[in-house]
């Protein structure tokens, strides 16, 4: 289960983690060497709320898998501004 330390929080994902519920509005998420955020496939509904999401060298997001077949409710919410969108998108 994804365990931040609050609203508005940056957090830094390096290790496993399941996302089984609807994380706090994150200011930014950052997946990156051998993190990954694995969508729960039991769970009723796992929303990710986040201004901005950045998956980097080495790491991984997923919402199923030819091995774990998602047959839940999955949400992503970006918050951010546009502008900032474009820039990391341009950027990358």
């Amino acid at each position: 289960m994804l365990q931040v330390p609050g609203d508005r929080a940056e957090v830094v994902i390096t290790k496993p983690i399941l996302l089984d519920t609807t994380t706090e509005s994150l200011r930014s998420l950052e997946i990156r060497d051998g993190g990954r955020l694995v969508f729960d496939p039991t769970a009723h509904k796992a929303k990710l709320i986040s201004d901005y999401l950045l998956v980097g060298d080495e790491g991984y997001f997923e919402i199923g898998s030819s091995d774990c077949r998602f047959d839940g409710n999955a949400e992503i919410l970006l918050t951010g501004k546009q502008m900032l969108k474009c820039f990391l998108l341009t950027n990358w």
